[in-house]
């Protein structure tokens, strides 16, 4: 009697061993799959940062080139006192820059 009991014993044990092995398997392909979703919905978010950054970057250019029209026009309006604003701003930088 022993020995069949053990033999039973030895087959539900496989059956659960073999049980365990498909649920791992079945575990590997889950986190393969998420694995693969993150992967994908980290590269969507990289991608719509880039094109934000690039937005931003493309703004500023527009935003300095404007300012340095408006500077360019202000200088031909008032030649003399630009000259003498930058003479100015010259001699103290000058002076910080001695220190």
């Amino acid at each position: 009697m022993v020995d069949i009991n053990e033999a039973v014993n030895n087959a539900e044990a496989d059956a659960r061993a073999k049980e365990l092995e498909a649920q791992i398997e079945q575990l590997k392909h889950d986190v393969a799959a998420l694995t693969s979703t993150l992967a994908s919905f980290g590269n969507a978010t990289l991608h719509q940062v880039s094109d934000k950054a690039a937005g931003a970057i493309n703004s500023a250019r527009t935003s300095v080139s404007a300012m340095e029209q408006d500077l360019e026009d202000k200088i031909r309006e008032k030649p003399l006192q630009s000259v003498a604003i930058a003479a100015g701003l010259g001699f103290i930088c000058a002076l910080l820059s001695r220190r």
